[in-house]
C-alpha cells in the first residue's frame, strides 16, 4: 500500500488542483489552502474511502483526527484490507 505523507501527495495523487476541485465539488483555490489550512473535515471521508479503495494509505496526521478515529483507521490501513469480505452482508 503507497503512503500520502503530505497534502502536496494528496493533491498529485487526486489529479491536481482542477481534478481534486472538480471530484469534490469546490474550487481550484479552496484545494490550494489545504497546504496552509489543511484538508477540510468535510472533505475526508471522500478522500479516505478513494484512498482504501485505489490502495493508499493517507498520514493521520494530515486528517487531524481524534485519537479513537485515528486508532481505527492505523487498523484499517495496518491490515492491508482494503474491501469487506464478498460474503459480508450488510
Amino acid at each position: 500500500m503507497e503512503d500520502l505523507a503530505t497534502i502536496d501527495d494528496i493533491i498529485r495523487w487526486l489529479g491536481g488542483p482542477r481534478r481534486a476541485a472538480e471530484w469534490l465539488s469546490c474550487t481550484d483555490n479552496a484545494v490550494i489552502h489545504w497546504r496552509h489550512r489543511g484538508i477540510p473535515p468535510a472533505q475526508h471521508l471522500r478522500i479516505v474511502v478513494r484512498a482504501l479503495s485505489e490502495g493508499k494509505r493517507i498520514s493521520n496526521d494530515l486528517l487531524e483526527l481524534p485519537a479513537p478515529e485515528a486508532e481505527a483507521l492505523r487498523k484499517i490501513w495496518g491490515s492491508g484490507q482494503q474491501r469487506p469480505p464478498s460474503d459480508a452482508t450488510a
